[in-house]
């Protein structure tokens, strides 16, 4: 829940003589199309994409943020060939198809093909797109590796059935599914609870859902199950031989007087090796608990090093472990400890692992150093190979076998498997990291310095590439410099281009062209995160500048922090005219324990024991401690409790399956409580974000009505002429 507050002059921008007279709609905006993954083939001869449908196209809306999945299309260009790209696989209704890993060889890629609540894995042919589907469910692989292939014929995969619990493909319908069921229990009189526990009760909680790793032949069409749990990631060793797998264990639970800050995954995970051939086990370390994304496997396929933390507590700092598949452990310079660093809601921690030669080398601090290295965890204690640049900026930037490209305020660094590292390239020039599957290294780096097209490798080694515009969204690259970017204009119509050395593009798939019609006003931007006193001074600096805009009919738009933030602002000023708060936080005290409704009828993959209290003590929210330690700041920061304080009417917009209902129904019966103007709406299967386009409609037309209402009715503005009545408006986002 990011907050960023910008001033969009609402109609107080005139367009230009050349633009066509028609005002962008709701229509418009449920017909937008967009782009998901863009990927080149191993060998750099294939182009594939995936083009989201419209919108308002999708056949369900069940999926949350994955419901544009479900209108997804596949298209392939063959760059050897040349021509547009053409539709890879063969449409079926009512489904989307998106796509994973290549195969070894090049010849073949993973696809998925998502209908109704099934998410079936495939193996599709470049060349021909026939598929050959394996009739395993997999989750999208959004945060974690979920298929990978072994060689070039197996797939290895986390598979589940499909109306098993998961927390990406089951958000929305299984939530919804499992509280109706519940109902129909109660109405025949059966059992229609859920319960859990806490401390010496905490074996009452449901365990984590039921996985199944399973590894799928092409050649066959069969597919054999090795093992199950509540697998949630996956890394194969590099002599395909294993699998290490994160398996969620237990809830979380903080029980210490320290301030919440690492809140995320909800549950332990833990280590778990699986022989690909026999199917045995190995559980090295059955305490330790791993960090999310910080592990690698040793070039002999012997064991993996990863971040990781054995001690009870739940603040217990993350170390490095060697964990072998024989099942042997022993933590790796004790002294090192990874870092923690705020991102988004909460703090999440940073470390990397990588093997340079022999050793591994790792993202990590000295104990009671706030400064992130790179160290090599050598037979004789580990050596600092950072120390003598300026602090690396995040994790590595590229990372293989070959060495590691690292961002600092210092230039591009290489680490080599052997010798001293070296700065690569200035720090001005800006390298890009290109976007790919979850797990997967990243051995190139692209930048355009000054119109001209750079690669650099892991090896050092650097070569030339196309130069698409600086605003160019760049989402691939191929060694021999091919590089895939969506451009996007004025009107906000988005292009997939192909660019090629030297000065050579293609457009290949165009979307969104009926905004090429579309009047828009320009939005000035004016970001700002204080409250009332900062955003009026916004307001203030707007009308001066454009007296078009007015300084005195002034309306707030803000969901979800910012719905915390356009309440807050509207309790510490009159001048705000009308408040429309969507998903807001409004009473911090109850926020800190609060429990979503995937919790309760989803608990395998919904439960958290500690997800909004890491909100509201060290994240985003920034109280500093629970509220029997905090209360007055809780208090003084909570609308709920300063709702005496609000003058404008005010609208309220929430989803029945958001974090917490009572944020909007407390609030609404508080004004009502006082006789003050407000609208609650109240969305039945809607979550943090309104998502189902009957509900947009009605969420748009009746703010809109409430906008106008409270301001009065608006006319196009002049801002040639001073005075103008046309209203300043606030958006502050999430």
């Amino acid at each position: 829940m990011r907050l960023f507050a910008g001033l969009a002059l609402a109609c107080a921008l005139t367009a230009s003589a050349q633009a066509a007279p028609r005002p962008f709609t709701l229509d418009d905006q449920l017909s937008l199309q967009d782009f998901g993954r863009v990927a080149f083939s191993p060998d750099g001869r294939w182009l594939i994409a995936e083009q989201y449908g419209r919108y308002a196209d999708a056949p369900n809306f069940d999926h949350e943020f994955l419901d544009h999945q479900s209108a997804s299309r596949l298209y392939l260009a063959d760059l050897r060939a040349g021509g547009t790209p053409r539709a890879f696989l063969t449409q079926e209704a009512k489904a989307g198809d998106t796509f994973g890993a290549f195969s070894p060889d090049g010849t073949k890629v993973l696809v998925f093909r998502l209908k109704d609540h099934r998410r079936e894995m495939g193996v599709a042919s470049l060349a021909t797109g026939a598929v050959t589907w394996s009739g395993l469910t997999a989750d999208p692989e959004v945060w974690a590796a979920q298929a990978r292939w072994r060689d070039d014929h197996q797939v290895v995969v986390i598979t589940r059935a499909p109306d098993a619990p998961s927390i990406l493909l089951g958000t929305g319908w299984q939530t919804q599914a499992r509280t109706q069921e519940a109902w129909a229990a109660n109405g025949r009189g059966d059992y229609s609870g859920v319960t859990l526990g806490s401390g010496r009760y905490a074996g009452l909680n449901p365990g984590p859902a039921d996985y199944g790793l399973a590894v799928f032949d092409d050649r066959t069409g069969q597919s054999r199950v090795l093992a199950r749990g509540g697998f949630v990631d996956m890394l194969l060793s590099p002599d395909g031989r294993s699998v290490a797998l994160a398996q969620e264990a237990e809830l979380t639970a903080a029980a210490d007087g320290g301030v919440i800050r690492l809140s995320s995954p909800p549950r332990r995970r833990r280590l778990v090796v699986v022989d690909l051939e026999t199917g045995k086990t190995v559980r090295p370390c059955p305490r330790c608990d791993l960090a999310p994304n910080s592990w690698a496997w040793s070039p002999d396929s012997q064991g993996v090093v990863a971040a990781a933390r054995d001690e009870p507590a739940f603040d217990a700092p993350y170390r490095y472990w060697r964990l072998d598949a024989t099942g042997a452990a022993a933590v790796l310079a004790a002294e090192l400890r990874v870092a923690l660093v705020p991102g988004g809601n909460t703090w999440t921690p940073t470390g990397q692992v990588a093997w340079l030669g022999p050793d591994p080398v790792v993202l990590a601090r000295s104990e009671g150093d706030a400064r992130s290295d790179w160290w090599r965890l050598t037979a004789k204690g580990a050596v600092k190979l950072t120390a003598r640049f300026a602090a690396p900026l995040g994790r590595a930037s590229a990372a293989d076998a070959e060495g590691l490209l690292i961002s600092t305020s210092s230039g591009l660094v290489r680490l080599p498997p052997r010798g001293e590292p070296r700065v690569l390239a200035p720090p001005a020039i800006p390298w890009q990291s290109l976007r790919i599957l979850p797990g997967q290294p990243v051995n190139l780096l692209l930048a355009n310095d000054r119109g001209r097209g750079r690669l650099v490798g892991t090896n050092g080694a650097e070569g030339r590439a196309a130069a698409p515009p600086e605003d160019a969204d760049v989402r691939a690259v191929s060694a021999n410099g091919d590089v895939a970017a969506i451009v996007r204009d004025r009107q906000g119509v988005r292009t997939l281009m192909l660019y090629r050395s030297p000065g050579r593009r293609q457009p290949l798939l165009t979307i969104n062209n009926p905004l090429a019609d579309v009047q828009f006003s320009r939005p000035v931007p004016k970001p700002g995160l204080g409250l009332a006193d900062a955003i009026l001074r916004i307001v203030d600096a707007a009308h001066a500048q454009h007296p078009g805009v007015s300084d005195r009919r002034v309306a707030l738009w803000g969901q979800s922090f910012g719905g915390w933030s356009t309440l807050m602002a509207g309790a510490q000023s009159p001048r705000f005219k009308a408040l429309v708060a969507t998903a807001p936080v409004s009473d911090l005290v109850t926020f800190h324990s609060s429990l979503r409704p995937i919790s309760l009828a989803v608990p395998e993959v919904g439960m958290s024991l500690t997800n909004m209290q890491g909100w509201a003590e060290g994240g985003q929210g920034r109280m500093g401690g629970p509220p029997w330690t905090a209360l007055d700041r809780y208090v003084r920061n909570s609308p709920l409790l300063n709702a005496d304080k609000i003058t404008a009417p005010v609208l309220i917009a929430y989803g029945d399956m958001d974090f917490d209902s009572t944020q909007v129904t407390a609030m609404f019966l508080s004004l009502a409580r006082q006789g003050k103007d407000a609208q609650l709406l109240y969305y039945r299967g809607e979550n943090h974000m309104v998502l189902n386009p009957a509900n947009i409609r009605d969420l748009h037309q009746r703010a809109f009505a409430f906008l106008a209402d409270a301001l009065g009715p608006v006319s196009p503005p002049d801002l040639a002429v001073a005075g103008s009545s046309a209203p300043a408006a606030i958006l502050s986002s999430q």
